[in-house]
């Protein structure tokens, strides 16, 4: 009718040898009766025919706002290749599904790829069984689907059975890329994320407050997850199998961590990961703090599974930093408490600030530059001075090894080249 059109007009921008395709515009809906802009107001409920519209390639760029739609998704995304995008960013542009529908699906896309930036999904509901398989309540990549996520945030969806914010099943795959995940939650599994038979890959993405019985976090389940500088905090997990990890890696999956920080999450078994069932597992410059267990592996659970971890910091899980084997790859500090990861006492695991920019480490040792010593502090008292000669001519022409700081240059022997280090540091 005409209020639609006058609400919704979906226009071409003028077409150019670098697109693929035209774009579809969908335009700011703020002349809609009834509506007060992005921070209050009614939904504006969104009709099918802009999506519908939409052929391989084109771009659905959205104005700031509110909306929703009807049934059980807000929209369809499904078996195409589309870009969708928040002119405004994920802050001003919200789907949200009301808690009675879910926000958005991709299903069957076999070799097609759906994009979405800078959008925020919200109170979305996944039913059971909807839409040929499992319904996620913010989105649900399923059957082959494809998608890229980035710059989105999922806040407050639900799963009545696995996944609150995102389902990736049936050989799908999606890549995640400086996403924000907070406050999803799902019955069974994976509160913010559930994977099976499907490959993750998640870059500068955080986990925040999500909720489910398995896999507070996430939940893998035969599937390939790669993870890099990715955030989990305060992620709860317990009740339907007991209760397994911030992050669940289960049934001949695959999950790798990089320059990740698992922190303060809640399970049963597994307080940050759970591994288990011919899975692996591993973490390379990671942290994992100040996780709980309420019965065992507050950092890791690990059983009839590979895990390994190198250049990590385990420390202040509870109990046990980690339960049952792992591969040490060196590099690691495991300890009940925090204060050898923390060389500037400043209460914060120094990996975590320099993962984060906080502390900087130029060097690339994993001690922050404040903490290096001065070259030629033998002694480490803070100055260069004849306590540290003393040292280094004790052990002139050795290998140092009873005294390894005095080989200042660490060339296997105390010599002159030491000797000369001393007076560019004196005092």
């Amino acid at each position: 009718g005409s209020a639609t059109k006058a609400t919704w007009e979906a226009h071409a921008i003028p077409f150019t040898a670098s697109m693929t395709n035209v774009q579809i515009h969908i335009d700011n809906p703020d002349d809609h009766p009834g509506f007060s802009g992005p921070t209050g107001g009614p939904l504006v409920r969104l009709p099918a025919s802009p999506f519908a519209a939409a052929e391989n390639g084109d771009t659905v760029l959205v104005g700031p706002g509110t909306y929703t739609g009807a049934g059980s998704v807000v929209f369809n995304a499904s078996g195409r290749d589309l870009a969708i995008g928040g002119i405004a960013g994920s802050e001003l542009t919200i789907y949200d599904g009301e808690n009675q529908r879910a926000c958005a699906w991709v299903y069957g896309n076999g070799d097609k790829v759906v994009t979405f930036v800078g959008l925020t999904f919200r109170n979305g509901l996944g039913k059971t069984n909807i839409g040929g398989g499992l319904s996620s309540g913010g989105v649900s990549i399923y059957e082959s689907g494809q998608a890229i996520v980035r710059q989105c945030r999922f806040d407050s969806n639900h799963a009545e059975s696995d996944g609150g914010a995102m389902v990736v099943g049936e050989d799908s795959s999606v890549v995640i890329d400086s996403c924000v995940f907070i406050d999803n939650t799902s019955i069974r599994s994976g509160g913010a994320i559930y994977a099976v038979t499907s490959t993750v890959e998640l870059i500068d993405s955080r986990f925040e407050k999500n909720r489910s019985a398995d896999g507070g976090g996430i939940f893998c389940s035969n599937s390939d997850l790669s993870a890099i500088q990715v955030t989990m905090r305060r992620n709860e997990s317990a009740g339907f199998n007991t209760g397994n990890g911030a992050i669940y890696v289960h049934s001949d999956s695959s999950s790798n961590f990089w320059d990740s920080v698992f922190d303060g999450n809640v399970a049963v078994d597994g307080g940050a990961v759970h591994a288990f069932s011919n899975s692996s597992v591993l973490f390379s410059n990671c942290v994992l703090t100040e996780n709980i267990a309420s019965d065992e592996g507050g950092g890791v659970w690990s059983q009839d599974a590979s895990v390994a971890i190198g250049d990590s910091v385990l420390c202040e899980n509870s109990p046990r930093q980690i339960y049952g084997g792992y591969q040490d790859l060196e590099g690691n500090i495991v300890s009940d408490q925090c204060g050898e990861a923390d060389c500037n006492g400043d209460g914060i695991v120094d990996l975590v600030q320099i993962l984060d920019g906080t502390l900087t480490d130029d060097d690339g040792d994993g001690v922050p530059d404040v903490c290096d010593p001065c070259l030629g502090d033998i002694t480490r008292n803070g100055v260069v001075d004849a306590a540290d000669l003393g040292i280094l001519l004790a052990v002139w022409n050795t290998d140092g090894k009873s005294n390894p700081e005095a080989d200042i240059n660490s060339d296997g022997t105390v010599n002159a080249a030491d000797l000369g280090i001393l007076p560019g540091a004196w005092g």
